[in-house]
């Protein structure tokens, strides 16, 4: 039902001028107050945001492109919400004076073309938690047009050898890959993270980070995995929806690109999003989940994705080793064969040699094959039961990945 009423609310805001500033200030009324103005200019402003966020967030639940794009929305930044909740004219203009300066000075439409450009470095430093999570809800739009693209291509070529990094070297009118612009997205969070405190309660904040970051890695999973295609090969597997010949040629596909550095990649942003829930299960308070739909599918998307590479690798030498231990599990060592542990593979170096060098992997500990996938995805399903605390809502989510189990 969301999705079907999408489309009118969209429409409506648009109409309404609630995306330009200059159709939020003509709608003022010239008999009210500054302060009521400011609210009422506010209300709109944030509506316009929120329809923008849950544009995309709707519309990449169902793997389609958001409608809404980066330079429709011509407003200045939002203030925060230590501003937005004040409760009395006193503590308001005390807010709004400690704002960081610079949220005023352009529109979020020119910010986000600034930053994305190879020419024009902008200075961010006004950013505060919500502006991350918007930021990279910002890219979603014209990254799932390129590398849907990209992977469409692949699919009914001749030639089976792609690379996702060869073929994305610059998109027009940028001038930079997506793989540089995310990453420069991430190193413009983790330098301001902890400067712009205090300017809203530290639950919303940590939501805040964690929504960016679970989005930065789902970013890199569209890039590297094509998820429509593993997602139509669960379909065939399990409804018959398409002819053997189809699925055989799906198969082959992905059997392709688990051979290729674009699946370690892959792989390794799927258990990153693991890891994110992990630690926000630990962290979490019994009173409140940190958890939302669009995270949630970002977990879901990355079991498929392991999902197709971990059946991909038939039984392997670490299956021997693993049998003599009775929790079944492989410890890792280092070695001409080393064995590297996903969730703890963090830095670049770590991470480019497993993927150069074609080292064994484990996740949690256990070994990396198709002999261990149902583990594999126990860990999935037991992440989202424990960051949800009992959500009912994840109850399909959480037998979709074990379904996936059957499908060796």
């Amino acid at each position: 039902m969301a999705c079907m009423s999408l489309p009118t609310l969209t429409m409506c805001t648009r109409e309404a001028g609630y995306f330009r500033v200059e159709g939020v200030v003509a709608q003022d009324e010239k008999s009210a107050s500054h302060v009521s103005r400011w609210l009422i200019r506010e209300q709109k402003k944030r509506l316009a945001y929120a329809v923008f966020r849950l544009d995309c967030y709707l519309h990449l639940l169902r793997d389609y492109p958001p409608s809404i794009r980066v330079p429709e929305l011509c407003l200045h930044y939002p203030c925060s919400e230590v501003a937005w909740n004040a409760t009395t004219v006193g503590e308001w203009e005390l807010a709004l004076a400690r704002e960081p300066l610079g949220r005023m000075d352009k529109t979020y439409s020119l910010t986000c073309m600034q930053a994305l450009s190879d020419t024009i470095r902008p200075n961010l430093a006004f950013l505060l938690p919500e502006d991350f999570e918007t930021g990279v809800v910002a890219m979603q739009s014209r990254l799932w047009e390129e590398v849907q693209h990209e992977h469409e291509t692949t699919l009914y070529s001749v030639s089976p050898s792609f690379d996702i990094r060869q073929a994305s070297v610059g998109i027009a009118g940028y001038g930079l890959s997506w793989q540089v612009q995310l990453d420069m997205w991430r190193s413009t969070m983790d330098h301001l993270t902890g400067r712009n405190v205090g300017f809203c309660d530290k639950s919303t904040e940590t939501w805040f980070y964690f929504t960016a970051k679970m989005q930065y890695h789902m970013s890199f999973l569209r890039m590297y995995a094509d998820l429509t295609l593993i997602q139509r090969l669960i379909d065939g597997l399990s409804t018959n929806n398409y002819s053997p010949s189809l699925i055989r040629r799906f198969e082959a596909r992905i059997q392709l690109w688990t051979k290729s550095s674009n699946a370690k990649q892959a792989l390794w942003h799927a258990v990153q999003i693991l890891q994110q829930f992990k630690e926000t299960s630990l962290g979490i308070k019994a009173s409140r989940s940190l958890v939302c739909p669009s995270t949630v599918t970002c977990l879901f998307r990355a079991a498929q994705v392991v999902w197709a590479i971990c059946r991909s690798v038939l039984s392997c030498d670490l299956c021997e080793t693993s049998s003599a231990q009775h929790d079944n599990t492989w410890h890792t060592h280092r070695g001409v064969k080393a064995v590297y542990d996903l969730m703890e593979l963090q830095n670049d170096g770590e991470l480019g040699f497993w993927n150069d060098n074609r080292a064994k992997a484990s996740i949690g500990n256990i070994p990396f094959c198709a002999c261990h996938m149902p583990a594999i995805l126990d860990l999935y399903i037991e992440s989202l039961q424990m960051s949800t605390l009992g959500w009912s809502s994840v109850t399909p989510v959480t037998d979709a990945i074990a379904a996936l189990k059957l499908q060796q």
